[in-house]
């Protein structure tokens, strides 16, 4: 198990709980890779604490922060423990806790630039062991700009560097920088801006006091400006080729040129490397400080770097620089543009380039002095333009056809004569030379070694290169029909027709703009798709994809509206989205039709059979794939309405008409949440709302209960549903074996061909079975001769008079929750002689009450009863006890006693 190590220093929280600035400080470990809550805890709080961020429902979080706690100058450490509570994996994070010992700035670079973006740095922070602190987060640093001693005589260099805040920029900070910016406080990280070139020191010290003997951290910037070689590349020279290379310089977004020589700047030519029959004594290259023109000499290598004539700046290692490789032509390739292909097409505009690659493959820079001399057959391509060494031309294809076009590099020009005109060889004998070049030369092959400098100023190469580079041209591509249009259908692959291809090479990779409305296989059959709108068809040359034909399928007129199968009933708040289908005619008559892929644009009318059930809502349905738009209503009372949507548009006229319906949520009412109830005994549940019998097929109405275990409770629905209220459903719950469970009531219809989509309504409560824990009697006085006069109603004993009999209303408790049964299976039994009344009339017809016979006065008489949530008990004086059936269905005995005595249990 991979164990990370979090280093905390010492103070990180004990110095700063007294400061305003910050909430805390430490270090945020989380486990990206896991989706479940993990569960935290550290072995030596006092040392290192976890606050958890995000805590969930099982108070677990993802993510959690650990705070160093301890204040002494000591190294301690704590291991943080964090559980997946679903997989129980444990994962380990050791904190330590221990003293700085040194500091360094760390940065990306040591050189800024004028005007770019800001350079962050950082404080890193070491122990006595060179370890690095994991955060330091919260601990106050000081950063200043002092004198770089190292730039003495130059007394303005302090204002070469700016300190800024997180707040003054774009950046984002971590969270406890910008507490503490707030607070006028500098952290462990900053942001430094260049505001003029020179160089610059920074340092930065910890502010704690139990650090002030940690040396502070220091750090030298370089502030140039951003200045640009061009060509900023390695260039690749030919003997007797050159090359100017300009200095710009980026100011306000603005790339411009700088006047070379320069007062601030100079090029130099650095580190020659010749080659291996090079001369030492001669450069390899020379460099026109007036011009910045840089000539090959010989073979070799050498360093172009741009420098500062400052000796303060000089050093810098962000200024641009350049190598350049004087090197022998080896061949020559062709390229061309657009495309990049020899396959090309009659009548477009081309761009032909002839480039000079050295033997390893590396591009060589082609300078105006050098000559190329290129055979564009006149019969296949028009030239409109071409450079002066004879590297590029732009050309049109012209007729269809293969050829061939050649080139080759013939001379390179003195300087001081290669902007004289030059004769070109004969067009179809590029390869014979004044130095009797062998005629069956292969393209790429070199030719002989002996050829000499002709006509002054113009040199011939020693070794001639030339190549050559076949080209296919062909007719555009056109496809036959251009237009198809056809009806949507239902199925797939309803219509098919192939597509026929003329042009190009003749091997085609076929494409369809929008699948959903037409497909097209690799021989070009087309076959219409499951949508409407429109599919462009293209077929692309294989063997250059840049050309290609290509035609369209599209629709149509619309001339008929209905409504697409979707849900049609709401509950109250809640909206409904009515999807639209538009179909169109087929243009010629033929009576087909399609559906619309777009009709949003649409002005349609929006009407209700009976107001205030619905409320339409303001705007229509995005486009789908299988709607062209619709309309949301919003349900307002509950009830049943049919809406009609309608468009007119000169001779076209439009509608259709869809029933929907609206109800009140289904929730509980007795009970809300939960239901308690012991072993044998029954609860009545009472649930409002729901889904309604669909007024168009009310025989689909439905009502589903189940729990959680079937076997443990008994589960009935009170009468059909036809013949009770829909709006309230009644179910008689009975407890079977103890324990929880969830009751789940479900109210709906089943789908039709008017409801596809119907709403189900769930609703639950918890179901729960136990044995109570005490039993409680309260009298209730029936006797008319009791008044408020009397001095037992004036007390808080609950007692019963024997001359004065009355009612005891029972009701029993478990766990401190109050049983909400039905029925409750109890006896009463005599503990002592006693005797009870018959009840009277008057009491006989109180509803919820459960009225006793006469009863026995002798011991262990015995009496059934049935406890409801208004039973009661009435008695003269003596005693009893209420027995009832407990854990295992053994009878559990609540000592009641009656008549004078209190009858609380």
């Amino acid at each position: 198990m991979y164990v990370p190590v979090a280093k905390v220093p010492v103070g990180t929280v004990g110095t700063l709980s007294t400061s305003s600035y910050f909430q805390f400080r430490g270090i945020v470990l989380s486990e990206g890779e896991f989706s479940s809550s993990r569960r935290r805890s550290s072995t030596r709080p006092e040392v290192a604490s976890i606050e958890p961020l995000g805590l969930g429902e099982q108070q677990c979080s993802r993510k959690a922060v650990v705070q160093a706690r301890l204040s002494q100058p000591s190294r301690l450490t704590s291991i943080v423990f964090a559980e997946d509570v679903t997989t129980g994996q444990v994962l380990r994070c050791d904190a330590i806790v221990d003293l700085i010992h040194g500091i360094q700035i760390v940065s990306t670079t040591r050189e800024l630039y004028l005007e770019d973006s800001p350079l962050e740095l950082k404080i890193q922070a070491l122990d006595s062991e060179g370890n690095t602190f994991s955060t330091l987060a919260g601990l106050v640093f000081d950063w200043m700009i002092v004198k770089d001693t190292e730039a003495d005589g130059y007394s303005d260099t302090h204002n070469a560097l700016r300190i800024l805040t997180f707040l003054e920029s774009t950046y984002i900070p971590p969270s406890y920088i910008s507490e503490m910016e707030k607070a006028a406080k500098q952290g462990d990280t900053i942001l430094v801006s260049g505001m003029k070139t020179g160089s610059s020191k920074l340092k930065a010290r910890i502010q704690e006091a139990v650090y002030k003997n940690v040396r502070p951290a220091e750090v030298r910037l370089l502030i140039l400006e951003n200045i640009l070689l061009n060509p900023a590349y390695d260039v690749y020279l030919m003997v007797g080729t050159s090359i100017r290379y300009k200095v710009q310089k980026i100011r306000q977004g603005k790339i411009t040129e700088l006047s070379m020589p320069s007062d601030q700047y100079e090029l130099q030519l650095q580190n020659n490397v010749w080659g291996p029959e090079g001369d030492p004594g001669r450069p390899v290259a020379v460099l026109a400080q007036d011009t910045s023109l840089v000539t090959a000499v010989q073979l070799g290598q050498s360093n172009l770097v741009l420098g500062h004539r400052s000796i303060r700046m000089q050093g810098a290692s962000r200024l641009p620089n350049s190598t350049i490789y004087v090197v022998e032509p080896g061949y020559l390739g062709f390229t061309v543009y657009p495309g990049g292909r020899w396959v090309l097409e009659t009548g477009r505009l081309y761009e032909i380039t002839v480039e000079v690659l050295d033997k390893s493959g590396n591009k060589v820079y082609l300078s105006d002095n050098i000559h190329i001399e290129t055979m564009l057959p006149a019969e296949f391509f028009e030239v409109l333009a071409s450079s002066q060494n004879g590297s590029y031309h732009h050309v049109r294809a012209t007729e269809r056809g293969q050829t061939a076009i050649e080139a080759a590099l013939t001379s390179v020009v003195d300087q001081a004569s290669w902007r004289l005109p030059r004769p070109p060889l004969p067009p179809r004998d590029l390869r014979r030379r004044k130095c009797q070049t062998r005629l069956d030369m292969s393209p790429g092959e070199s030719g002989p070694q002996e050829c000499t400098a002709v006509d002054g100023g113009v040199h011939t190469l020693r070794v001639p290169v030339w190549n050559q580079q076949e080209v296919e041209i062909h007719v555009p591509i056109t496809l036959y029909p251009s237009i198809l249009t056809f009806p949507w259908q239902p199925k797939t692959g309803a219509y098919q027709y192939t597509i026929k291809a003329h042009g190009g090479s003749g091997n085609f990779s076929w494409s369809s703009s929008s699948s959903l409305v037409a497909t097209v296989t690799v021989k070009g059959v087309m076959t219409t798709g499951s949508d409407t709108g429109l599919s462009v068809i293209q077929a692309h040359d294989v063997q250059n994809p840049l050309h290609f034909g290509e035609m369209k399928v599209y629709v149509i007129e619309p001339s008929g509206m209905e409504f697409a199968p979707c849900p049609v009933e709401a509950s109250m708040g809640q909206s409904l989205e009515l999807p639209l289908r538009i179909h169109g005619l087929m243009p010629g008559g033929a009576d087909e039709v399609v559906t619309l892929s777009d009709c949003s644009h649409f002005d349609l009318v929006v009407e209700m059979e009976n107001q205030g059930v619905f409320q339409p809502l303001p705007g229509r349905l995005r486009p789908g794939p299988e709607h062209c738009s619709g309309v949301t209503v919003r349900a307002e009372a509950q009830g049943y309405t049919a809406l009609l949507v309608s468009y007119k548009h000169g001779h076209i006229h439009l509608s259709a008409r869809i029933t929907i319906a609206a109800y009140l949520p289904l929730k509980a009412v007795d009970p809300s949440s939960v239901a308690l109830v012991t072993l044998g005994s029954s609860k009545e549940m009472l649930f409002e709302g729901g889904p309604r019998p669909w007024v168009l097929e009310p025989s689909k109405f439905f009502r589903n209960v189940t729990s959680e275990d079937m076997d443990s409770v008994s589960l009935s629905l009170f009468g059909p549903p036809a013949a009770r209220n829909h709006q309230q459903h009644w179910i008689l719950v009975t407890c079977q074996v103890l324990g929880e469970q969830v009751i789940a009531l479900t109210v709906g219809n089943r789908p039709s061909l008017t409801n596809p989509f119907p709403a189900l309504e769930p609703a639950v409560v918890k179901f729960v079975c136990a044995p109570p824990s005490r039993l409680t009697l309260t009298p209730v006085y029936a006797s008319p001769q009791l008044d408020l006069s009397c001095p037992l109603l004036q007390q808080n004993k609950q007692v019963l008079l024997a001359a004065a009999p009355g009612l005891c209303r029972l009701s029993a408790r478990a766990l401190g929750r109050l049983y909400r049964s039905r029925r409750f299976p109890l006896w009463l039994e005599a503990v002592k002689p006693c005797r009870c009344f018959s009840p009277s009339p008057s009491l006989q017809s109180a509803p919820g009450r459960i009225q006793l016979p006469a009863w026995g006065s002798e011991i262990g008489s015995r009496l059934p009863l049935l406890f409801g949530q208004d039973a009661s008990l009435r008695s003269s004086r003596g005693g009893a006890r209420l027995q009832g059936l407990g854990l295992g269905n053994k009878p559990t005995v609540w000592p009641v006693p009656l008549g004078l005595l209190s009858l609380r249990a």
